[in-house]
């Protein structure tokens, strides 16, 4: 494996440069991307790098957006020193690849902390697995609410109202995916937010007031549809239909992504869509 450097490049920021030892880079908008991207220009999983037989090969992964290798609107490209990676406005660049080395880290009490607390997690999941694999599936924990993420406030002071427009048109766009691509919804809702907050800060409270209701009747489709995948879940488990089940699992898990107080939730689902995998395996 060799360690990619990367210099991500935005508009009226600095470069920022993120080294990465891993067989798969994830770029994106979402939360959980290796290199984390703005959200008006990329999608929540926008494009992967993975090393395959000593080559570096970046793909699309949505099929409705695009991206730019080399100058060139491709779906997939080989990686070479220099190669850039165009989404948006924003560039990617791939500075250097080189042998990855063992390097002795100095103690950071922060890191230390944070792996502590991943290791109680990981103890917690691995008791919760083998009760699971003695006898059933264990019960969920509360369910958190997908919607309950706060958007900041607008961020623009003198330009407030054009990126109150901005961000409304990426609300609505991301609203028409969200059948596709559940995460968009989650991610229309803080657009709006947004929005709603740079429009009262230009004092066009009448367009506030649309894009605020717009907001809430998709919060209360997206609590309602999630509100039905939990039923179709427990049915599923009920019925012991486990491909029902693992669709509706990872529904669930893309949905709440990022979604605060839902640490819980979420570790119980990958506990569940691993067994639900292991069970699909074995019958096909």
């Amino acid at each position: 494996m060799k360690t990619l450097v990367f210099v991500v490049q935005e508009p009226r920021r600095p470069d920022l440069v993120v080294e990465v030892q891993s067989e798969r880079v994830l770029l994106g908008s979402g939360a959980h991307c290796d290199i984390r991207l703005p959200l008006e220009a990329a999608a929540w999983e926008h494009v992967v790098v993975t090393q395959e037989s000593g080559s570096v090969v970046a793909r699309v992964v949505p099929k409705d957006v695009t991206a730019t290798f080399d100058g060139d609107a491709r779906r997939e490209a080989e990686l070479a020193p220099g190669a850039t990676i165009r989404i948006d406005t924003v560039v990617v660049i791939l500075r250097d690849i080189t042998n990855a080395e063992v390097k002795k880290a100095k103690a950071n009490p922060l890191r230390t902390a944070a792996m502590g607390a991943s290791l109680l997690v990981a103890a917690a999941a691995l008791f919760v697995l083998k009760n699971a694999s003695a006898g059933g599936t264990p019960p969920p924990p509360n369910a958190p609410d997908p919607t309950t993420r706060v958007a900041p406030g607008c961020p623009e002071k003198q330009g407030a109202l054009p990126l109150a427009h901005q961000k409304l048109a990426l609300a609505r766009s991301k609203r028409e995916r969200f059948r596709f691509y559940p995460r968009d919804g989650v991610d229309a809702v803080a657009s709006y937010q947004t929005a709603t907050s740079c429009f009262d800060a230009a004092a066009d409270h009448a367009s506030a007031d649309m894009a605020r209701d717009e907001a809430s009747t998709l919060q209360r489709e997206i609590r309602d549809d999630f509100h039905a995948s939990r039923v179709r879940l427990e049915r599923a488990l009920v019925r012991k239909d486990a491909r029902t089940a693992l669709a509706e699992t990872k529904f669930q898990r893309e949905l709440l992504v990022g979604t605060p107080d839902s640490d819980a939730y979420l570790t119980w689902l990958a506990l569940l869509q691993s067994k639900l995998e292991s069970i699909v395996s074995k019958e096909s």
